[in-house]
């Protein structure tokens, strides 16, 4: 989850781009809501149905069909396409085969070319994206992966990182009697969480809180201690930003490379320092600002106690990296405009 309720976008918009879209197929997109904003777009979310294979397959015929058609009957100049998986690109794309009129820019979530990158899903994404002018991506890694792997991209892509979402109020004392870490969570298969819990359980002095649905957990949590981790389930996004907020670190963690965390960009945000998984993606992002660890209890546990250690100097190289990436954001974000409009 993310404090999406709580947040603005903190970029200054110099150009639009009229008579254009942003397709996404999903519940929640910020990064996707942020664009669309910025760059004057309409934003058209259509949801998925359910978990079954038979709902998700009926969501999806039927996302598709409404796309298709939106295209036709609205004509916009410019569609982008939020895309983990190549469906909602190719029924844009089709759209704008019967129209003659439209271009296709999709914008590829890391699943694109990793969860989906085999098989018949593969197979229809790189074709499909083989027929866009442009494709955005998140990163350097990301850019550098598909342009080798798929060599006809090379030229075509563009790196552009989520902006930074601005909050209302910031604030970065440190709790003076306890350390408080907040790990970021959606008990999703890459974060090494059991690695966390076995760290902090030997941290004296410190309050741990571990956010997102706990219930999907793969293991015992009960043999954690509560009077030291608490576990916070579900909360609103005023909740989980006071959360954020009131803490004096945060630690977001994932074995996968290529990948840029929401949580790392809202931790960025509100100034506080972080603990992080050893990438080289978080790593060339975050640069020395951040603590990084292998993902194993012992090397939490020593990033975690380095942290705690170096607090009140990370601090200030958090904040220069803060505004450094609002104002890289900027530029990129405007030679993406007259990259678009010279296509």
């Amino acid at each position: 989850m993310s404090g999406q309720g709580s947040e603005k976008n903190i970029m200054t918009k110099t150009q639009e781009l009229n008579d254009s879209v942003f397709f996404a197929w999903t519940r929640v997109s910020r990064r996707s809501e942020q664009l669309a904003k910025f760059f004057n777009l309409i934003y058209v979310r259509y949801d998925r149905w359910g978990q079954s294979k038979f709902s998700l397959a009926c969501s999806l015929i039927f996302n598709f069909a409404k796309t298709f058609f939106w295209v036709i009957f609205n004509r916009p100049k410019f569609i982008f396409t939020f895309q983990a998986h190549p469906f909602v690109t190719i029924a844009a794309k089709l759209g704008t085969w019967v129209t003659r009129k439209g271009i296709v820019i999709p914008d590829l979530h890391t699943a694109a070319y990793t969860d989906h990158f085999t098989g018949i899903q593969g197979v229809l994404g790189k074709w499909i994206w083989k027929k866009c002018p442009l494709i955005l991506v998140h990163n350097d890694e990301s850019k550098e992966f598909l342009g080798k792997t798929i060599h006809e991209l090379k030229d075509k892509l563009y790196v552009l990182e989520d902006a930074l979402p601005e909050f209302h109020s910031i604030n970065t004392a440190i709790n003076s009697n306890e350390i408080k870490c907040v790990l970021i969570s959606r008990f999703a298969p890459d974060e090494p969480i059991q690695a966390f819990l076995e760290a902090v359980s030997e941290i004296e002095n410190c309050q741990f809180y571990v956010t997102g649905n706990y219930a999907k957990a793969t293991f015992d949590l009960s043999k954690y201690p509560n009077d030291k981790i608490i576990f916070t389930g579900f909360i609103s996004d005023d909740e989980y930003l006071n959360l954020l907020q009131s803490s004096d670190m945060i630690s977001i963690l994932t074995t996968r490379e290529m990948t840029l965390l929401s949580g790392g960009y809202e931790a960025l945000s509100l100034e506080k320092p972080v603990i992080l998984s050893n990438t080289k993606t978080l790593r060339n992002y975050f640069g020395n600002s951040a603590v990084y660890t292998n993902d194993t209890s012992g090397g939490i546990r020593r990033a975690i106690k380095t942290m705690i250690s170096e607090l009140h100097a990370r601090q200030g190289i958090v904040l220069e990296l803060k505004k450094e990436k609002i104002d890289d954001w900027q530029e990129k974000a405007d030679h993406l405009i007259q990259l678009i409009n010279r296509l």
